[in-house]
């Protein structure tokens, strides 16, 4: 930090000395800083590619499991439409209680509900209707859990979309910080070395 040729007594200001100390150290401060914020800043991004690559596995998986919620429905559908087909073969074959179910039920899932307590419906009927139910029942959690995945998968992205911008903001400040210290360091060295060399000129 001293110039050269110049006679050893001749010195800056204790106050520009004790300015440049202080600058210096919060200059290195600011470069730590800015050192350990860009290895997190490496680190989230890495995260973040970790992250993107789950949620196209994911991704993935909602494709499969839509794949299977629409085979479902089409085995659903079957079930309904062989069940309605038993129904209207009871009907015309002057089945009463059947009849009656029929005519008193708002919708099919009241029908299915009903015709558990019709003691005249056999065995088979029964069995087809728990097989509809059962379906039913996996269709919505299936449902469930896709919904489920998507709302994770949105919170996932927000989250380290959030995180990369804040910390691409604390960079940025931290970076500017040190540019302004780095500005002050200089300054204060020149300022130094004038007034080394004044000392210097007024010793001659």
């Amino acid at each position: 930090f001293g110039l050269p040729g110049i006679a050893r007594g001749a010195e800056a200001s204790a106050e520009t000395n004790q300015k440049l100390s202080d600058a210096q150290s919060q200059l290195d401060a600011a470069q730590q800083q800015l050192d350990d914020i860009s290895y997190q800043f490496e680190d989230l991004s890495t995260q973040l590619s970790d992250t993107m690559d789950q949620i196209e596995s994911v991704q993935g998986q909602i494709d499969d499991t839509q794949a299977s919620i629409d085979s479902m429905q089409a085995e659903l559908d079957q079930k309904q439409e062989v069940l309605a087909q038993r129904v209207s073969s009871s009907y015309k074959t002057g089945d009463a209680s059947v009849l009656s179910l029929l005519l008193s039920s708002g919708s099919f899932e009241e029908l299915i509900a009903n015709m558990h307590y019709v003691e005249k419906i056999n065995a088979s009927d029964r069995d087809a209707i728990d097989e509809v139910r059962r379906i039913q029942d996996e269709l919505a959690q299936q449902k469930a859990s896709l919904e489920q995945q998507k709302a994770d998968l949105e919170s996932l992205k927000t989250e380290q979309t959030q995180q990369l911008d804040d910390m691409k903001a604390k960079k940025d400040e931290v970076q500017a910080l040190l540019d302004n210290l780095s500005q002050e360091v200089k300054d204060l060295m020149a300022q130094r070395d004038a007034e080394i060399l004044e000392a210097a000129r007024q010793e001659e």
